[in-house]
């Protein structure tokens, strides 16, 4: 697996996520991530986000990615849909004309910036956020 399939967070980045993440027993999967490192994650949970069925999310450590990676797949399945533009996207979902994710990215480079916030009632709103690649890959 290349990791683009799946949903693969840095130990450190749990801390922005605690609020949509729910540790639990995944089995270990090797990736190939897109330096062409392997690396293998022993452990993960269940990431849910608003409106959306639970996706498996991996946890990685911090010394093995330089940054979170994302598979834009799992977080559409079975219904949802994204919208890219050159310089935004938006992850939608049938339940809301809002979306459930959105990120950004300067028009010249590659990476994205995909915001996670908090929920509501937390004071004050932290807007943690992680940096993508995303490729085309057959499902």
């Amino acid at each position: 697996d290349s990791g683009c399939s799946s949903l693969l967070f840095r130990a450190s980045f749990l801390l922005h996520i605690r609020h949509i993440f729910s540790p639990c027993y995944v089995p270990p999967v090797t990736f190939t991530i897109p330096n062409s490192d392997t690396i293998t994650a022993t452990e993960g949970g269940l990431l849910t986000l608003p409106n959306r069925p639970s996706v498996t999310a991996y946890i990685c450590p911090d010394s093995a990615l330089s940054h979170n990676l994302l598979g834009v797949a799992p977080l559409l399945r079975p219904d949802g849909w994204a919208v890219f533009s050159n310089t935004a996207v938006n992850f939608f979902s049938p339940a809301s004309n809002l979306p459930f994710l959105s990120g950004k990215k300067e028009a010249s480079e590659n990476l994205w910036t995909i915001s996670f916030t908090n929920p509501p009632s937390q004071t004050p709103p932290l807007f943690p956020k992680i940096v993508l690649s995303l490729r085309s890959i057959d499902d």
